[in-house]
């Protein structure tokens, strides 16, 4: 009887204590804030909602001040107007008071894909652009130009981005070659001081004009099929009187460094005609293993010369993979 006294105590005990454990889930509590710019002027009309099974939402007064009532549990707050950019959101558990701050500024896109904006305290925003499936991030444009999928702004006024996705695929399947995926000739110029580098795309082929030294143009991140197995290039135009050699396709994972670069075709003086090759282990092991690649070509030609380039890769039976 005194065992069973017990038992029953303790599941009474238990149960009290979860329920004050719990409690919070069901006791609604009121947030209460401001927004206002980095330079602490507040910002009027802005939307500050409360994301919970029935929205709670405000409006920011000449002060920038609101206030949210009937919250229960975790909830998210965020803040909203038109032409703005704002820290958050906010995660809150209880009452409190909140501060958002704000810059005026727009973020858009174009192609598919999804960009996030977070800033610190301090004002510096960071830009985080993240392709959807089949797509690839091409630039940054506006009032940030770069082709980092990530870049860091500090936000001294108004700030207008655009994120451009593209797709590197034809409506037939094969991989489309144009100005939006190749990377600058200001990459090769900054990196190794190349002058005189130039590049153009026309109908699907890569026009190459060589500086005084190597030079390349390329895709990056890209996922080549994995039932690819070789690659063919033809050089459909080149300047006739191209003296010096090589050409060169190389397929190259950034992460390695220099030794994720690796020969796949060329080798020889720039001409007319078809070439294809094998990939090397190295390189068939990346792209069986799904990793986003660099392709390049260029090489070191005569300086000043054009070389007209066209690339397929192709399956074991010698077909142009799809994508």
């Amino acid at each position: 009887m005194m065992r069973k006294m017990l038992l029953i105590s303790l599941v009474v005990v238990l149960m009290l204590s979860l329920s004050g454990c719990f409690s919070f889930l069901s006791r609604e509590y009121d947030i209460s804030g401001v927004v206002t710019d980095f330079e602490g002027n507040p910002i009027e009309g802005v939307e500050v909602v409360a994301e919970t099974d029935e929205a709670v939402l405000a409006t920011t007064d000449a002060e920038g001040k609101f206030a949210l009532s009937g919250l229960k549990g975790s909830v998210q707050i965020s803040a909203s107007k038109d032409g703005y950019l704002f820290t958050g959101p906010i995660t809150v558990t209880e009452k409190a008071e909140v501060e958002f701050k704000g810059v005026e500024g727009t973020v858009t896109q174009t192609g598919e894909g999804t960009v996030k904006v977070t800033f610190s305290e301090e004002g510096t925003a960071t830009l985080r652009a993240t392709p959807a499936a089949g797509w690839l991030f091409a630039r940054w444009t506006g009032d940030v130009e770069s082709t980092e999928d990530t870049v860091e702004v500090e936000v001294d006024g108004p700030l207008a981005v655009t994120a451009v996705f593209i797709s590197p695929v034809t409506e037939e399947g094969y991989i489309k070659w144009t100005e939006d995926l190749f990377l600058f000739p200001e990459f090769w110029e900054q990196l190794y001081g190349r002058s005189g580098f130039e590049y153009k795309v026309e109908d699907g082929l890569l026009w190459v004009k060589m500086a005084s030294a190597y030079c390349y143009a390329g895709i990056q991140d890209v996922l080549i099929p994995a039932n690819a197995v070789k690659a063919r290039v033809s050089i459909l135009a080149c300047d006739s009187d191209i003296t010096k050699t090589p050409w060169r396709l190389r397929i190259v994972d950034k992460s390695q460094g220099d030794q994720g670069i690796k020969n796949v075709a060329g080798g020889v003086k720039p001409a007319v005609g078809t070439y294809e090759a094998e990939f090397p282990s190295d390189v068939l092991e990346w792209v069986q293993q799904g990793l986003p690649l660099q392709v390049e070509l260029g090489g070191a030609w005569d300086e000043g010369k054009w070389v007209a380039f066209y690339l397929e890769f192709l399956d074991a039976e010698g077909n142009p993979v799809r994508y």
